[in-house]
């Protein structure tokens, strides 16, 4: 297929870029080479089996191939994701930060099991696979994986600011990028948001301190709100960190490797 039916380009993340799609309803997910389909194929069977949740999550459609480069097709969402808001209306934070909190607590009241992964194999397979870890680390870590609570929560995998996209005037949240949901307990989910929050600001080579202060703020507020509306859980939170930095040593991303061991030399 040619790429005569692509438009403007819409955004653009590690794993893919995102271009409008033949007309103003749909968009088209271009993958990087590295990529692969089965993962693409997988990513489009999760978020279709999301599509009956009571959560704001976009329709997904048929895979094609443009200009040599795999796509999925997906309906587009209009609006700014919050990350992008942070920068440019900095004194929105407080409210994205609580939003972003409300939506997650909404997620992982979605107690129904869908046909997606399960959180702790996922987790024991990234952590093995993590190479930058010692055996004896990935030993310790697989060690109190296995003591803590599998939970029964629907969990985004990859939630934070840059994959909730506000929709225009402010109205109509909704989560995106659906690749690494799993099934299981909600505040891995949470320590692995905080994981993807602050390695955003984390390794970068030209940083800008006022907006890392910033998105430190904005992280912050998120973690009050969300156990101010959970009521518990901190405690438990904090011993999934180290857990969740060792798995996300798998995905090779050189420049949060020496960060991501401290945090998983804390188990």
């Amino acid at each position: 297929m040619s790429n005569t039916q692509l438009g403007e380009l819409v955004a653009q993340g590690r794993t893919a870029d995102i271009h409008a799609w033949q007309d103003d309803q749909t968009v088209v997910k271009l993958y990087h080479d590295w990529f692969l389909l089965p993962w693409i194929e997988g990513e489009a069977e999760r978020t279709r089996e999301l599509q009956s949740l009571d959560f704001p999550i976009p329709k997904v459609g048929e895979l094609v191939k443009v200009n040599g480069r795999n796509g999925l097709i997906m309906e587009r969402v209009y609006g700014e994701n919050m990350l992008a808001l942070l920068r440019q209306r900095p004194e929105l934070s407080a409210d994205l930060a609580n939003r972003l909190a409300d939506m997650q607590i909404q997620l992982h009241g979605l107690t129904d099991q869908p046909d997606i992964p399960l959180q702790h194999p996922k987790l024991i397979e990234k952590i093995q696979k993590a190479t930058p870890l010692s055996d004896e680390l990935k030993a310790a870590l697989l060690s109190k994986l296995d003591q803590m609570p599998t939970g029964r929560s629907v969990c985004h995998g990859d939630f934070h600011p840059g994959n909730v996209v506000v929709g225009p005037d402010g109205a109509g949240d909704v989560a995106v990028d659906w690749n690494d949901c799993t099934f299981g307990n909600p505040l891995a989910d949470v320590a692995r948001s905080t994981i993807l929050f602050l390695g955003g600001i984390t390794g970068n080579e030209t940083p800008d301190p006022t907006f890392e202060q910033q998105v430190r703020d904005c992280h912050e507020q998120y973690l009050s709100r969300y156990f101010e509306l959970r009521g518990s859980g901190r405690e438990e939170y904090e011993q999934w960190m180290p857990i969740v930095a060792g798995a996300r040593l798998s995905e090779n991303i050189t420049a949060l490797e020496p960060w991501l061991l401290s945090e998983a030399k804390k188990i």
